[in-house]
């Protein structure tokens, strides 16, 4: 994570507030019709693969820790998720219309 992505604030008892940065999202999709009743469809959604702030609950600014989450298998928020955590999706599809 970049620092510059977030920032956290805390108060003399550790209690944290984290403020999230801004994301860019790039889907992309490119159909090419070969005939009148076929075509295929080439694309991706996040295709420059863009992950969320991580959480980050602690003044020494650990990153990481388990979003409220026992174990730590999510180290993104569920409390804040603006988009999903599973990087870049890609696919390909025909379209065949009798």
């Amino acid at each position: 994570m970049n620092k510059a992505d977030s920032n956290v604030s805390c108060d003399a008892n550790n209690r944290c507030v984290q403020t999230f940065g801004g994301k860019t999202l790039v889907d992309l999709n490119l159909t090419y019709r070969f005939s009148e009743s076929f075509s295929l469809t080439a694309g991706g959604n996040n295709i420059f693969d863009t992950y969320p702030d991580k959480w980050n609950a602690k003044r020494d600014g650990f990153t990481g820790e388990a979003a409220s989450y026992s174990n730590g298998q999510t180290p993104y928020t569920r409390n804040a998720g603006q988009f999903g955590f599973n990087g870049a999706y890609y696919y390909l599809s025909a379209n065949l219309n009798f």
